[in-house]
């Protein structure tokens, strides 16, 4: 109910299907502990031929349990990129950067120093659109949003200005113009 996919679809009405093909844990690597192309709903997304993909992955690629894979996100991450603007439907691609990770480990420095770059060097090199989360959500921990330190929890972000924000960029990308109230 209160997921970014259900709180866009409800934004933008019955005009606009919006579906979900997230999985949880995945990666963008190829070789990693989940890459998302090995699982269903990557498939899923695939043959739904979509208009346009928001694209966030590379917090879990920063993971240190995927150091000996992280050499290979760049090629893995633009090859995933590639794979969805190449679809019959030539959909519009956004990609989002991974948020501030308030983990005790170095995960977050591998997001800010090396997987970052590659999502700003990949959205400029392809002329796609960029939400960077990163920096919207700002460096201090907002416990009662994100208690697991790595991921907000949608039913507690529904309100947050910094959501509203995203969905407006949102809106204004995929409707191509504004609303009275953005």
């Amino acid at each position: 109910q209160n997921s970014y996919p259900a709180q866009l679809q409800r934004l933008l009405g019955d005009e606009y299907e919006v579906k979900n093909f997230g999985v949880s844990a995945t990666t963008a690597l190829y070789k990693g502990l989940y890459p998302y192309v090995e699982k269903e709903k990557y498939n899923e997304s695939l043959e739904y031929n979509p208009d346009i993909v928001i694209i966030k992955l590379g917090t879990n690629d920063a993971n240190e349990r995927n150091d000996a894979y992280r050499s290979t996100f760049g090629v893995d991450y633009r090859r995933l990129v590639d794979v969805y603007r190449n679809l019959p439907s030539k959909p519009r691609v956004i990609l989002m950067t991974p948020v501030h990770c308030f983990l005790p480990s170095d995960q977050d420095k591998v997001i800010m120093s090396e997987i970052i770059p590659v999502i700003e060097q990949t959205a400029h090199e392809r002329d796609l659109d960029i939400i960077n989360l990163h920096n919207m959500f700002g460096d201090k921990w907002p416990a009662d949003l994100m208690p697991d330190k790595l991921q907000f929890i949608a039913q507690k972000t529904a309100g947050l200005p910094a959501v509203f924000v995203i969905l407006r960029f949102f809106l204004r990308c995929i409707c191509r113009h504004a609303f009275p109230w953005s």
